[in-house]
């Protein structure tokens, strides 16, 4: 077990929630679902499998760090005849960085990687050591020796394994531990010793502990040594028959690793020495162990392959896998990857693979195998071996590296780009979709996109898209699928297209547009794989199924794409069609048996349908995918509009909402929209945002976006004002602004909003002026307004004519009187002629209009009473009937008058009579019967009066036309 740091937590945390999923996806896939792009900066780079060939060779053991990936072996040939002690620096994909090995009597068993080089940890027969002495080789990074050191004294000593600055090894025959500093120089060294046989494999530094692990006497042991050497905290004996050869931390303990004739035991104890638990794996020999967070990675050898093994912390098999003929020697991890190094085909091997799954994807050599930990009843004994200090020597070796040769020769070399996921139970497209009828269709998620990851080869982008439910390859599509049409689009440079794939002369393909121009686009069925460039022109490419874990493949070359943080993509899956248009099915408004149902009638008579099942929309983005496919517009034939997706989870979104609504937005100096404006996707981060609109105050706003998070700006603006005053002669007019009253003349350092007001002065009887004002930020303007009286006329015509009129108690002519100019309102009109009498009448002039009267004078009267004995006669004048005795004060023109009283029973009487102006004439008659003889007796009586109204007074003229005027009013106002 090597202690390593650097290692890159985040994506740590995204792959070890996965390893059952992956499992399940029969090692296809090496990321989760949620894994998003994997940017420069955390980049676990390729995960590999490679041989390092001579005439022969082998690694056996690794070291990884911010160095960088190293292994250790021996090899002949390549530059050397032999060497033991070669030791390779590898670069990300598993070429060669550099290649060095030492002549002479050297050798490597194995090496810790620091934080500026790698410690090489062996044995030294040479460079005037007359003996093996343990050697210790510190490198930089680039593989030039900073210090060689042989450790040891009389007789045979060597290093066997090396953690932190501790290892351990044999001193003459005994048990050693040895710690040193970064020079090389010893701090303590101590040895065991007891009867029998034993001997230490391996060690581990966990915190300041130290741990050793090798035999005793045919038994595993187990040594905890206090981090100063002074003693053992305890030395456990297991008993069973075999040799513990690897050791790694573990939760609250260690777990060790011990090979026997049955197989490997993995036995985990805790801090105390306690046993914990123990597991047997037959016919598996596991030479390597490391702790990945609560998990446990094993690797060796089993059945003559490559075996790699990923345990709970119980040391439950979750995963295991061989990667051909051969064995592993070395395992470390580090960037979310497992390194492996070992041998195959009597060659140097060493790989790196996905921590969280041991896959590496579309590798040929992979194969999944069944292992079962089987749980085992095995006592422990505590041993009683004495620690002995030793002295040893320190001696610096000049041993010679010489640049070898062994070839690279990679067996597969993939990268992640890209995992992202899309929900399930969504191929509804936008809600409504459901599938055709026919019984081939009669399964549940054939057009369920679920995720799609992104691999990088050195000449390849590789695809993997992941369904629900592929089905079967009902029609023999050569591709391995029959159902699915999927097109997928990458904008990754300047200029593109925006309309979907349409590769049929009439289209229309997806049937849906893009909002970002995209640079490269492919199209895939079960019997087509097209690469489809913005001009529509065509390349053919690589397409196959896993109907067993319902992923499409598709391979295309690197010469035509280019993923980096700023490449955005999209992917629309939908019905495959070989009959149909543009191999799309369509969509109608009721499912038919090839037809997909719950379409927009609408939407499909205006020809913008989406033919799309399905998008590939993480959670996490905005707008959702059925947002997006019912944006279409059916009135204005508008096409629903797909969002490309950031392959880099570092957006987050911005909505923007202001009062009132209509504002420009721009965001760090770009004008991106009017509110509201929903969903803009940024990069995370601190941005810039304006809102503005004409004669408002500018809003202006920093906030702060958090990745795949929408922020809201809710901008309240706040309007420009200036000042007007207004003065008005007369005063004391009314002002109207924008239709409401704001008070009275003069009206002084009124407030408003810039930008166009209307202002109506006005004033009873004079005529409204109306005008705009543009009032300007900060400024006053002012205004002086003279009022203009309204104004009608009135005509006066009388019978007789020349008859004086005075309007108001002015005179002002004489009649006629035509067209005389009078302000608005009421007025009084006074009509006099010698003769005749006066009269008076109101008029209401109104604005332009011209009122015409024709007065009849009349002429000056006096009245008359008329009484009876007996009363109740009738009495007629100049022929027309008036009444009934008593008549009193009836008004009649002065002059002669003819009266005729008739009563029945009574002799008819008749009278002449001389009215006099301004009199009554009093008459009394005595009634006749008829055959008697009647005396009259006449009694005149003058007296002045005036004129009243009494039962035979008339309303005519003037008078007449001003009552009539008056009745709506009272009505009105009775209402």
């Amino acid at each position: 077990m090597k202690s390593k740091k650097g290692f890159k937590e985040i994506w740590r945390r995204k792959l070890q929630a996965l390893p059952l999923m992956l499992l399940l996806l029969g090692g296809i896939i090496g990321f989760g679902a949620n894994a998003g792009f994997v940017s420069a900066s955390e980049s676990t780079g390729f995960f590999w499998a490679a041989t390092y060939t001579a005439e022969r060779s082998e690694a056996l053991s690794l070291a990884y760090s911010d160095s960088g990936l190293a292994f250790i072996g021996w090899l002949n040939g390549a530059g050397v005849d032999h060497s033991s002690a070669w030791i390779v620096k590898v670069n990300d994909d598993g070429s060669i960085a550099w290649q060095k090995a030492a002549t002479g009597n050297y050798g490597f068993n194995d090496i810790e990687a620091t934080g500026d080089g790698y410690i090489a940890v062996g044995w030294a027969n040479g460079a005037e050591i007359s003996q093996n002495d343990a050697w210790l080789v510190k490198f930089d990074e680039d593989g030039n020796v900073v210090w060689q050191k042989a450790i040891g004294g009389d007789g045979d000593q060597k290093a066997v394994a090396v953690s932190g600055d501790a290892f351990v090894g044999t001193y003459n025959g005994f048990p050693w531990i040895v710690t040193f500093d970064e020079n090389g120089s010893v701090n303590w060294e101590a040895v065991l010793k007891g009867e029998g046989s034993y001997g230490f494999t391996n060690v581990l530094k966990d915190y300041k502990y130290y741990y050793a692990v090798g035999w005793l006497n045919g038994a595993p042991l187990v040594v905890k040594f206090k981090g100063d050497g002074s003693k053992t905290y305890w030395q456990n004996v297991i008993e069973t028959s075999g040799k513990a050869v690897a050791i790694a931390p573990a939760k609250k303990g260690t777990v060790t690793a011990v090979i026997t004739s049955d197989g490997s035991l993995l036995v985990k104890f805790d801090y105390f020495g306690h046993l914990k638990w123990e597991k047997l794996y037959r016919g598996v020999q596991i030479r390597a162990l490391y702790r990945d967070g609560d998990y446990i990675i094993a690797a060796g050898e089993m059945g003559g392959k490559t075996l790699v093994m990923k345990l709970d912390g119980d040391g439950n098999v979750i995963k295991a896998v061989t990667y051909g003929s051969g064995a592993f020697n070395g395992l470390a991890l580090g960037d979310e990857k497992a390194f492996l190094a070992g041998v195959m085909s009597d060659n140097a091997l060493a790989m790196a693979v996905p921590a969280g799954d041991l896959t590496i994807p579309s590798c040929e050599l992979v194969a999944p195998v069944d292992i079962t930990g089987e749980d085992v009843n095995l006592s422990v004994n505590s041993a009683h071996l004495i620690l002995s200090p030793v002295e040893s020597s320190v001696v610096e070796t000049n041993a010679e590296f010489i640049n070898t040769t062994a070839e690279f020769s990679s067996l597969k070399a993939i990268a992640p780009v890209l995992s992202v996921s899309d929900p399930e139970g969504d191929d509804h497209g936008p809600g409504t979709y459901t599938y055709p009828t026919d019984p081939v269709f009669n399964r549940t998620g054939l057009f369920d996109i679920t995720g799609m990851d992104v691999y990088e080869t050195p000449n390849d982008y590789v695809f993997y898209f992941h369904f629900k439910n592929l089905g079967d390859n009902q029609w023999n599509g050569p591709n391995g699928f029959s159902y699915q049409i999927i097109e997928a689009y990458f904008d990754f440079k300047d200029g593109g297209n925006t309309s979907a794939i349409k590769l049929a002369d009439n289209g229309p393909g997806a049937n849906v547009q893009f909002n970002r121009p995209w640079d490269l686009a492919f199209r895939v069925t079960g019997w087509t794989s097209k690469l489809v460039l913005p001009n529509m022109s065509t390349v053919d490419i690589e397409a196959n199924a896993d109907l067993s874990t319902n992923t499409i493949i598709v391979k295309v070359p690197r010469e035509y794409l280019n993923f980096t943080e700023d490449t955005f993509y999209a992917v629309l899956v939908g019905s495959q069609d070989g009959y149909g248009v543009d191999e799309w099915r369509d969509v109608q408004v009721e499912a038919a048996q090839w037809r997909v149902g719950g379409g927009d009638s609408d939407a499909i008579i205006a020809g913008v349908a989406p033919r799309v099942m399905d998008l590939l929309v993480p959670e996490w983005f905005h707008p959702t995918q059925e947002e997006q496919l019912s944006g279409y517009d059916a009135k204005d034939k508008k096409l629903a509009t797909v969002d490309m997706i950031p392959v880099s989870e570092n957006y987050g979104f911005l909505t923007v909402i202001s009062t009132p609504s209509g504002a420009e937005v721009s965001i760090d100096g770009e004008s991106v929209g009017t509110t509201p404006l929903k969903y803009y996707l940024v990069p995370a981060g601190e941005h810039n945002v304006t809102v503005s609109m004409r004669n408002y105050h500018e809003y202006k706003e920093t906030v702060t976006v958090e990745p795949k998070e929408v922020t809201l700006v809710n901008a309240t603006l706040e309007v420009l004002k200036g000042k007007l005053t207004i003065t008005s002669e007369p005063t004391n007019a009314t002002v109207i602004i924008d239709g409401n009253e704001v008070g009275k003349t003069p009206l002084e350092n009124y407030t408003l909003p810039v930008g166009l007001h209307q202002v109506i002065v006005k004033m009873p009887g004079y005529k409204d002026e109306v005008f705009n004002v543009s009032i300007q930020a900060g400024k006053l303007l002012t205004f002086h307004v003279e009022l203009s009286p309204k104004t009608g006329m009135i005509t006066i015509n009388s019978n007789p004519s020349g008859a004086e009129v005075y309007i108001d108690g002015q005179k002002v002519g004489e009649t006629p009187l035509e067209h005389y100019v009078l302000p608005i309102g009421l007025h009084q009109v006074l009509i006099k002629k010698e003769g005749y009498k006066d009269e008076v009448f109101n008029v209401s002039i109104q604005e332009g209009k011209e009122l015409t009267f024709n007065v009849e004078l009349s002429p000056k009267t006096g009245m008359i009473t008329i009484t009876t004995d007996p009363s109740g006669a009738e009495v007629y004048i100049d022929g027309q009937k008036v009444g009934e005795t008593p008549l009193e004060q009836y008004v009649l023109t002065v002059g002669k008058h003819t009266i005729v009283i008739k009563k029945e029973g009574y002799k008819e009487e008749t009278h002449e009579i001389t009215v006099e102006a301004g009199k009554e004439l009093k008459l009394n008659y005595k009634l006749t019967p008829l055959h008697t003889t009647t005396t009259t007796t006449t009694t005149t009586t003058t007296t002045t009066t005036t004129s009243k109204g009494g039962g035979g007074t008339k309303i005519c003229g003037p008078a007449a036309l001003i009552g009539l005027a008056i009745i709506p009013l009272l009505l009105r106002r009775r209402k």
